[in-house]
């Protein structure tokens, strides 16, 4: 997001009758596109080597003034809330889909100990990419390579990107996926195992174990 500069200004304050202190303020205010305003304050004693810094912000209502007084706000569609929630496992592997458009999905999902998606694939027609929020994942590329991730950690797997990813710990992995789909190109939903012909993930072609065992009680939130 880009900010503008709006001022900066300096000033110093000097003697009291009990003691002497020199003290440097400086502010910068920035603004940004929705109207709120940020502005950063730092003050530094002379005699302290510290800095502290306080940053506020203050809302203001979004301006319309101009070209965009004549947008019909109404037909435009509302935001989707959602939460980063599910369930604790301790076996199997359990996926949720927090936000979809056409081009483009939001999941959260939760791999129990040592379980993932073990059969090296490549998905087509989407870039996606994988944020660990709790726990550690192991990726595996298609010549040995290995990248371990671990929380507010996360891999970008462009379109045909061939990978295998497991849950490297002793405790549920939890991650979240985002998807960018390209259906002008072909079917999202393509993906090819290691002998070129398609792999439902759903099945024991991908490795995927039988059974889902919730730990109870137990929640990612």
């Amino acid at each position: 997001m880009a900010l503008v500069q709006l001022g900066r200004r300096r000033r110093r304050v000097g003697h009291t009758r009990e003691t002497v202190s020199l003290l440097d303020f400086h502010m910068t205010a920035w603004a940004l596109p929705c109207g709120d305003t940020v502005r950063t304050i730092r003050t530094r004693a002379s005699l302290e080597p510290e800095e502290t810094i306080m940053t506020t912000t203050e809302h203001h209502a979004a301006k319309t003034e101009g070209p965009a007084a004549g947008v019909d706000f109404d037909a435009a569609p509302p935001p989707s809330r959602f939460q980063l929630r599910t369930p604790l496992l301790e076996a199997g592997s359990l996926s949720t889909l927090l936000a979809e458009t056409p081009n483009f999905q939001l999941k959260i999902r939760c791999y129990a100990p040592h379980e993932g998606e073990n059969a090296l694939h490549s998905h087509h027609n989407q870039d996606h990419s994988f944020v660990v929020l709790q726990g550690t994942a192991r990726f595996r590329g298609p010549r040995g390579e290995t990248w371990d991730l671990h929380r507010n950690e996360g891999i970008m797997l462009y379109d045909g990107t061939w990978y295998c990813f497991e849950n490297s710990g002793d405790e549920p992995l939890v991650v979240l996926r985002i998807a960018s789909f390209m259906p002008h190109r072909g079917d999202p939903n393509k993906r090819l195992g290691a002998n070129g012909r398609q792999i439902d993930p759903h099945t024991k072609d991908n490795l995927r174990p039988d059974k889902i065992v919730i730990r109870e009680g137990a929640f990612y939130e």
